[in-house]
């Protein structure tokens, strides 16, 4: 999700920002119990929301990524290049599940030019990520975030136009569920021999309050 300046421009009765989110929050609600992951750039980027399947923790994070809360130096430009990177790297910690990229942006990305569009392309595609992109503003999507699409089986379109969406939503929907290995032991309580000598200490208390004690005088 791009998070630079420029997504503050207007677009209807909201900002590029707020249609972005908005769009992004209704793809969620097609597809429950599936697991994603939210990276937001600019200059830089960073990952907000790590990989799961609760969809409410992207409408919560709307508010604190809107581009006029971030620090002028993250949100100075748009680096398109590096965010995918930066996916890559976090989808192929996935074991299973088709590896889809969605990049939602506005603008040019300075990191896709002199060759670099097509290095991303080839590594997405090895890795068999494939990337969508949809493109809010005027003008068309960058050529380089076209090539990318292309070369990794996916596709870019305008925002604002609502088939565009149902379109990525049809194509999307035939992912696999991304399944998630258990790294932490599954905790066993077993209190049962603590719990008979906690009763039969208080089972003893108990008589020595009626005078039932022992004494060896």
């Amino acid at each position: 999700m791009d998070v630079s300046g420029s997504m503050t421009a207007k677009l209807g009765e909201k900002d590029r920002y707020g249609v972005a989110m908005d769009s992004l929050n209704e793809f969620l609600t097609y597809r429950k119990g599936d697991a994603f992951s939210l990276i937001v750039f600019g200059d830089d980027n960073l990952r907000w929301v790590p990989l799961t399947t609760d969809a409410s923790s992207f409408s919560c994070a709307a508010p604190f990524l809107h581009p006029s809360n971030l620090p002028p130096w993250f949100r100075g430009g748009t680096a398109i290049g590096s965010a995918l990177k930066q996916s890559e790297r976090f989808l192929l910690t996935s074991e299973s599940g088709d590896r889809i990229i969605i990049l939602i942006s506005d603008g040019q990305s300075y990191d896709l030019y002199d060759g670099n569009d097509q290095k991303i392309a080839q590594s997405l595609k090895e890795n068999n990520i494939t990337l969508y992109g949809i493109h809010i503003g005027s003008g068309e999507p960058p050529a380089e975030v076209q090539l990318i699409s292309q070369s990794t089986g996916g596709a870019t379109f305008a925002a604002g136009d609502p088939q565009a969406l149902l379109e990525i939503f049809s194509k999307i929907d035939v992912m696999e569920k991304a399944t998630f290995k258990r790294l932490t032991p599954d905790p066993v309580d077993h209190f049962s021999p603590y719990l008979i000598a906690m009763l039969s200490l208080a089972g003893t208390y108990l008589l020595t309050l009626f005078g039932l004690r022992y004494t060896p005088w």
